[in-house]
């Protein structure tokens, strides 16, 4: 790519950023997503009527929705999402019939592909996987038709290679199933047995953090309304501690609902269904820290966000039609900082939504594919002008980095040096014709490579680990700088190609 494409790509188009919202409609085609400002889009696919967007996951710049919860199941892939004026704009749509299964109500990525679970009472739980870049590659499991896997699902993790995912009998007890991703191996690793004591009664999320699996159940005795507690199991469902009971301080005449579950910086935030309330609880002590009435019914996918704010969706309910939807903003260790987002008839026209984009947060580092490392970094891409002997000035363009509150400084002869946030790598690759004949780099050198586009272009790239990045002879043309995540870096070293110029 010559510098002229690079200079209109950079001013025009940029990557999605880390926190970016996108939420599909309850009732209808329409995406709402957030930019400088919240805006819609919607999807159109030739011969299909898309009655609801349920599911939305995402890989990069890559989305992808389940759509027409039913019996009619379609996928959905946008490929090369980007933000161009503001505007959601994608490279290209493919979709495709879910051939072996209904009522998908689950769906993550891991390791280049889709696993789906469904939601259909009184019946064996049906497994998906799909590669989300050939929708032709589809491969279904059912399970056993026995005790524990008949039942529904609201949750499907996927977790160091394997799935797991918690099914309910209603009365008869809950069961955790883990299964590896070949569909080879099935096992029960923990049940909650049949005590109205303890029971999740309903389909119940449950969450993976820190190789540690935590279970939200309920006490659904005669007359308890607010009562709720956690298990926690190792990955092979051993219980390691419990929370015994917990008081959510809001009685009511309906029991806890727990429909949405994440754990974001060693905290537990759960939603519930029907008595509307969101809490935090220490995922080491398991003591509750907090817990609200957010006025409304929240859906089951929400979106915990990089910066530790959640977005939470609300969701039409027939049982409770005077708690209108609408999005609300909270922060994760702070419920008084709450904001309104999107009022009830902006908010899918009063519809609500039953998913926005799915973002999992593991408290540690899970092997990826080697294919998807190029995806996890953040960019700065700007110009540096020339205005004169030894004045430079430096013009950034996009910034994904307000969270490091990375900078650029000048010193006293012109040059710029940023510093890179500890525990992270980084990548500067100077898009230019000729190279640079000083560059000087401070702390842990971990590669220098020159790299030539097709056209010729020649970028001089150089990568330091918790270091600062200076250069003595910085290019006055278009730079952009890469920050990668530790586990992303060490294999992406050895694949810098003309790709990047």
């Amino acid at each position: 790519m010559g510098i002229g494409k690079l200079k209109n790509n950079i001013r025009l188009a940029k990557d999605l950023p880390s926190d970016f919202y996108i939420a599909g409609s309850a009732q209808g085609s329409e995406l709402i997503y957030k930019t400088n400002t919240y805006q819609t889009i919607s999807l159109s696919i030739p011969g299909t009527t898309i009655t609801n967007i349920n599911e939305i996951v995402r890989n990069g710049n890559d989305l992808f929705l389940t759509c027409n919860f039913g019996v009619d199941n379609i996928i959905v892939s946008l490929i090369n999402c980007q933000i161009k004026s503001n505007k959601l704009v994608y490279e290209a749509i493919n979709y495709k019939a879910l051939t072996g299964i209904t009522f998908v109500h689950s769906m993550v990525f891991y390791e280049d592909y889709l696993y789906l679970s469904n939601r259909v009472t009184g019946q064996p739980v049906i497994l998906g996987k799909i590669n989300p870049y050939n929708l032709e590659e589809q491969t279904y499991f059912q399970l056993p038709s026995g005790t524990g896997y008949i039942g529904s699902t609201d949750t499907l993790k996927v977790y160091r290679g394997y799935i797991y995912t918690l099914i309910s009998n209603g009365n008869s007890g809950a069961y955790l199933v883990k299964v590896d991703l070949s569909f080879n191996s099935v096992q029960i690793i923990y049940t909650t047995g049949t005590t109205a004591a303890k029971r999740i009664n309903s389909p119940y999320p449950f969450y993976i953090y820190n190789d540690e699996i935590f279970i939200v159940w309920v006490n659904r005795s005669s007359g308890v309304y607010n009562k709720i507690g956690i298990d926690v199991l190792n990955l092979d469902g051993t219980e390691l501690r419990n929370s015994g009971e917990l008081t959510t301080t809001l009685d009511g005449t309906q029991r806890p609902h727990p429909h949405w579950m994440t754990i974001f910086n060693g905290k537990i935030v759960i939603t519930s269904l029907y008595n509307k309330f969101i809490c935090r609880i220490d995922c080491k002590t398991l003591d509750l820290e907090q817990c609200i009435n957010v006025g409304m019914t929240v859906t089951d996918d929400n979106s915990m966000m990089p910066n530790g704010y959640i977005y939470l969706n609300g969701e039409a309910n027939i049982y409770d039609p005077a708690y209108l939807p609408k999005l609300l903003k909270i922060k994760y260790d702070d419920f008084t900082d709450l904001t309104e987002e999107i009022s009830t008839q902006k908010f899918f026209n009063g519809n609500g939504s039953v998913g926005s984009i799915n973002y999992n947060y593991t408290g540690n580092i899970q092997p990826v594919s080697k294919t998807n490392y190029s995806r996890k970094y953040k960019t700065i891409t700007g110009f540096i002008a020339q205005n004169g002997t030894n004045n430079p000035s430096l013009e950034i363009l996009d910034n994904d980095f307000e969270q490091f509150n990375l900078s650029f400084t000048r010193n006293s002869l012109g040059n710029y040096k940023t510093s890179i946030p500890d525990n992270f790598y980084a990548t500067l690759i100077l898009c230019q014709n000729i190279i640079p004949t000083s560059l000087t780099l401070e702390d842990d050198v971990a590669n220098i490579k020159i790299a030539t586009g097709v056209d010729g272009t020649e970028a001089y790239i150089v990568t330091t680990k918790n270091g600062i990045l200076s250069d003595d002879c910085f290019p006055y043309n278009y730079f952009e700088l890469r920050v990668y995540e530790p586990d992303a870096f060490e294999l992406f070293t050895d694949e810098f190609t003309d790709e990047f110029i």
